[in-house]
């Protein structure tokens, strides 16, 4: 199952009670899963909830929400002393498989149907065991601790835990199997040895363990270096995190990441304008300040797409030819990059030149149009050397997304494979425990402010709830230094809402992987938001000599005076081309489809 049907299927999971709007039809948890049959644990189901989002909050070491967890600890050691006997008597009792069949009821003990909330006592010791590692010297805790180690790891067994993510408690089974996998002995307190039933001839040293036959042997793991350098830090940690995690096998790749920026002046202005630094360091995120020369050669210039009150200026190199003979005088020599095995490249696209100075492969991720940083008159030589290397059987280049491969056929006649980003490097997956609120990536609010517009709808159309409870949205640069540390934190959200500035967002491709839910304007506005990118400014039209763009597409990515020219490009972009990507007409019908799914 690919991440969109995952999403698909938490949000059935983690629902309780979800109710489509404008039908009839309810999805609701069995009884026997939430316990709703049973007031007590059903008021614990609801407050181990609130216990959560306020334990995930930023503010979770506040004193008022300490005494909080103390006192659900508390309530939950109650629960679990007075209803363990009735889990020892039934735990193992055939009677539950028939608690899912109405026929079969009546067969089924009166005191099973009544007391017996499993995933609820599961939920109790789960509490046992956090409030062990936080609460370590309250007397109890240890021995809870223990016993629901015990209890979680005999449940763990056949299939009682597989519906824990579907029974509206809010605790996962990875939580569950975290928690067992700390140092559980067992009531006995005996581990067994790894080794123990070896021959004893085989724990001799110097005798070997195992063989493999010689022609089905795997080859051994290769040590590769590579040196990256990149002005777009999550483009170039893409595809070697990928390799780090699917190719361990085969290659062990030493990687060092080079982050600049055209405006920098020092190390430091980098970490600040490089978000990425926040969530990785060291060898990944490394910025040589011999580099920062380089930006000597930049000059700011104002695109002819965007003049009058909202100028915007981009860096140009004075000279390519230069640029690259200033890099080879700061790096010709440098022993770091004259070891490597192959180098990284991706923004500007004119790094890939620049590293292919050391004779070594190139491997460029490409991810805007390669024009970019390059001035007018030194664009077509360029476009001549890019297609040279792309020829060369030493470099491999590919693009993130379709469009960005068809304007470089359209600009040089070379076609590139599409290597859309998979994102392994976030490590984390689509949990809404922020259940009614929705992110919104930052967007150009140049005159309206988009989240207040949100937030006014949000309220307005929540006066026709019960409850009055108003969806709530959070612009990503709002939102606190904790809450922007890590990708979990954005795959709480219920859902994220993108209004696109650019013809692909790299956010777009981490929250996709997160499978957060995705909602965009319709398609047939989306050429209007697309269009506002700098990077589709006449400034950067051009072509390699002696070929001719026509022939390869009817437009211009560049002619954004033409809706159908503007049209057929945005039909190009991941925003239209992947599956699971939902649209929306207009503000109340956004909030109807965040409502009804």
């Amino acid at each position: 199952m690919n991440s969109r049907g995952r999403q698909l299927l938490v949000l059935c999971l983690t629902a309780t009670l979800a109710e489509s709007v404008g039908t009839n039809a309810v999805v609701k948890t069995p009884w026997y899963f939430d316990c709703s049959n049973h007031p007590e644990w059903s008021a614990f189901r609801e407050r181990f909830a609130a216990f959560r989002r306020q334990f995930a909050s930023p503010n979770r070491d506040d004193t008022a929400i300490v005494e909080e967890v103390q006192d659900i600890l508390a309530q939950a050691s109650d629960l679990g002393r007075r209803f363990e006997p009735t889990f020892v008597k039934y735990a193992s009792d055939w009677s539950v498989f028939h608690l899912c069949n109405p026929d079969r009821l009546p067969e089924v003990p009166e005191e099973l149907q009544s007391d017996f909330c499993f995933y609820g006592f599961a939920t109790v010791q789960w509490l046992g065991i956090f409030g062990h590692q936080h609460f370590g010297n309250v007397p109890g805790m240890a021995e809870w601790s223990h016993n629901a180690r015990g209890f979680l790891n005999d449940a763990s067994k056949f299939n009682a835990m597989h519906f824990l993510e579907s029974s509206g408690w809010h605790v996962k089974m990875v939580e569950m199997a975290k928690t067992l996998s700390s140092a559980f002995v067992g009531h006995s307190g005996y581990r067994v040895s790894r080794d123990a039933a070896l021959p004893i001839a085989l724990s001799k040293p110097g005798l070997p363990v195992r063989l493999s036959p010689g022609h089905t042997r795997v080859p051994e793991v290769r040590r590769l270096r590579a040196v990256a350098i990149s002005y777009h830090t999550a483009l170039i940690r893409e595809p070697l995190s990928l390799w780090l995690r699917v190719l361990p096998h085969l290659f062990q790749v030493e990687t060092t990441v080079h982050v600049l920026d055209a405006s920098a002046k020092t190390t430091d202005d980098v970490a600040q304008l490089h978000s990425h630094c926040r969530f990785i360091d060291g060898a990944w995120c490394m910025t040589d300040h011999r580099l920062l020369q380089l930006n000597d050669l930049f000059e700011s210039i104002v695109l002819s797409c965007h003049t009058g009150d909202h100028k915007t200026r981009h860096h140009f190199i004075t000279s390519s030819e230069l640029y690259y003979e200033r890099f080879v005088d700061i790096m010709g020599n440098d022993q770091e990059l004259r070891s490597a095995d192959f180098f990284m490249c991706g923004e500007p696209v004119l790094f890939c030149r620049l590293v292919s100075h050391f004779g070594r492969p190139v491997i460029g991720y490409i991810s805007t149009p390669i024009s970019v940083y390059v001035n007018k008159a030194d664009r077509p030589q360029w476009y001549q050397q890019f297609y040279d290397m792309a020829l060369d059987e030493r470099h491999i280049f590919a693009t993130t997304t379709p469009i960005f491969s068809e304007w470089v056929a359209y600009a040089t006649g070379i076609s590139l494979p599409v290597v859309r980003p998979v994102c392994a490097y976030t490590e984390a997956r689509y949990w809404p425990i922020r259940s009614r609120e929705v992110l919104m990536l930052r967007t150009v609010s140049l005159f309206w402010d988009t989240e207040c517009v949100l937030n006014y709808f949000a309220r307005e159309f929540a006066r026709d709830r019960p409850d009055n409870d108003a969806l709530v949205f959070r612009e990503s640069t709002s939102l606190t230094g904790k809450e922007r540390v890590g990708y979990n934190a954005f795959a709480e959200f219920l859902a994220t809402v993108i209004y696109p500035y650019a013809v692909s967002q790299f956010w777009f491709y981490e929250l996709y992987a997160m499978a957060v839910p995705l909602y965009m304007p319709s398609k047939d506005s989306l050429p209007l938001y697309v269009n506002q990118d700098y990077a589709v400014c006449t400034d950067f039209e051009g072509h390699r000599p002696g070929h001719a763009p026509h022939r390869v597409h009817p437009h211009s990515p560049f002619d954004t005076d033409d809706w159908a020219a503007m049209t057929y490009w945005t039909n190009f972009t991941d925003y239209l081309t992947l599956p699971h990507v939902s649209h929306f007409d207009s503000v109340p019908d956004l909030l109807l489809k965040l409502e009804g799914n």
